[in-house]
C-alpha cells in the first residue's frame, strides 16, 4: 500500500472512513477482497500470493491496519514479510489489542513499513524502520495521510492529496466517502517544494524517486496502482468495504460483503 487516507472520528455517526491505493509492481501475483480469516474475529483483505500477507486488514469488529512500504520497497530477502502485521495486528479485534501487540515488535524483524490502525475507541501510528526506535503515535479526531515516508515528513504528495480532499468534516459520511474516492483516483503528478528535505528525508527516500510516484494514483508502466480500497466503519455495525481491482478511476468500486 502506498496512500492511506484516514479520516477518524470526524463524523458523529462513523467511526472510521478509509481509503488507500495499493501500489506494486504490476506482474506480482495478487488475489483481491475476500474474507482471510475465519476468526474470530473474521478478517477481510486482499492476498499478496507471493509472500502470503495483504497489505490491509478490515475485521469484522470495525479495526482496521493498513501499511505502506517505506525504502527499499522490497524485501531484503532476510527479514520477516511486512504483510504478515495487518493479520498480527487484526487478529486481537481492536486497536488497543493491536496497540499491545504493536508494542511486542521491533524493527528489523520484519521488512520496512509504517501502519495507520484504528476502530471505534482509538487510533495510531506505528513506524518499524531498521535503524530507528519504534515509534507508536496515538492518533486525534480528525484526517490523517500516510505515504510511503515516515509520519511527520512534508511531501507533495501529502500536500496536493491533503488540498484535495478539503474539509471533510463538513460533508455527510457518504459525500466525504466519495470525495476520498475521488481523490484516490486523480493521477495528477503535483509540483515539488523547491525547499531543501529535512533531516529525517535521505537520498532514497527523496531526492531519487520518480516524480510519478507523487500522484494519488500511480502510474510507472510496469509500476503503479493496482487496487484501491474504501471503508467505512460504525459501533454495533458490520463494516462496509468496497475494493476496485484495479487502478481507481479507471476499474470500477464494488461493495463486498465479507462479513454476511
Amino acid at each position: 500500500m502506498c496512500l492511506v487516507i484516514l479520516a477518524y472520528l470526524t463524523h458523529p455517526a462513523v467511526s472510521v472512513l478509509l481509503g488507500a491505493n495499493r501500489d506494486e509492481d504490476r506482474g506480482r501475483p495478487t488475489q483481491g477482497m475476500q474474507l482471510l480469516e475465519a476468526g474470530p474475529p473474521r478478517l477481510a483483505g486482499g492476498r499478496d500470493l507471493r509472500a502470503g500477507g495483504t497489505w490491509m486488514s478490515i475485521a469484522e469488529t470495525g479495526l482496521v491496519v493498513a501499511l505502506t512500504n517505506q525504502p527499499p520497497r522490497g524485501s531484503d530477502g532476510q527479514s520477516r514479510s511486512r504483510g504478515e502485521i495487518p493479520m498480527l495486528l487484526g487478529r486481537g479485534g481492536s486497536a488497543r489489542a493491536a496497540h499491545e501487540t504493536a508494542r511486542s515488535l521491533a524493527p528489523g524483524v520484519f521488512n520496512p513499513c509504517t501502519v495507520l490502525v484504528a476502530d471505534h475507541e482509538l487510533a495510531f501510528y506505528l513506524e518499524l524502520i531498521p535503524g530507528r526506535p519504534r515509534r507508536i503515535e496515538a492518533l486525534d479526531p480528525g484526517v490523517h495521510i500516510l505515504e510511503n515516508r515516515p509520519w511527520g515528513i512534508e511531501s507533495a504528495k501529502e500536500r496536493h492529496v491533503r488540498s484535495e480532499l478539503g474539509e471533510l468534516g463538513e460533508l455527510d459520511p457518504d459525500r466525504a466517502l466519495d470525495r476520498i474516492r475521488q481523490t484516490l483516483s486523480d493521477p495528477t503528478i503535483p509540483e515539488r517544494s523547491s525547499r531543501a528535505p529535512t533531516a529525517l528525508q535521505t537520498p532514497s527516500d527523496w531526492g531519487s524517486r520518480p516524480p510519478e510516484l507523487d500522484a494519488a494514483r500511480v502510474d510507472l508502466g510496469s509500476y503503479g496502482t493496482r487496487s484501491s480500497t474504501l471503508v467505512s466503519t460504525a459501533p454495533a455495525i458490520s463494516p462496509r468495504v468496497w475494493y476496485a481491482a484495479g487502478p481507481p478511476g479507471i476499474a470500477e468500486f464494488i461493495e463486498y460483503a465479507v462479513f454476511e
